[in-house]
């Protein structure tokens, strides 16, 4: 995917930031997939493999990407949450990169 437009796509819902899916979560996906256990915001069966999708900055939601197009559309998107052991932070790029802020609360209520 061309990189200028991936730095202005976002959610069209949450307006958050997209960056590329990692093979990791891919591997996840096509997995429940197959397994016939993973269904998009509409609630139809997902029924074919993604090679590509992008995935909000947050790690909560994949939008699939076929034949090189994004599909941003609602319907299309799948809620990550229906992942058993699925961890936001360990697919989402950009929230890798993004600094703890000082005077928060980290998972352990320790100040930062």
């Amino acid at each position: 995917m061309d990189k200028k437009l991936l730095s202005i796509l976002c959610c069209p819902v949450t307006h958050k930031g997209l960056s590329l899916a990692r093979a990791d979560l891919l591997k996840s996906v096509n997995t429940a997939i197959a397994a016939g256990k993973l269904v998009n915001h509409d609630g139809a069966e997902m029924t074919e493999a993604l090679t590509e999708a992008l995935v909000t900055d947050d790690g909560k939601t994949l939008y699939p990407v076929n034949d090189g197009i994004p599909v941003l559309l609602e319907g299309e998107s799948v809620v990550l949450d229906q992942l058993q052991g699925f961890a936001p932070l360990l697919y989402c790029n950009r929230a890798q990169r993004i600094p703890p802020r000082r005077g928060f609360l980290n998972a352990n209520n320790l100040r930062l």
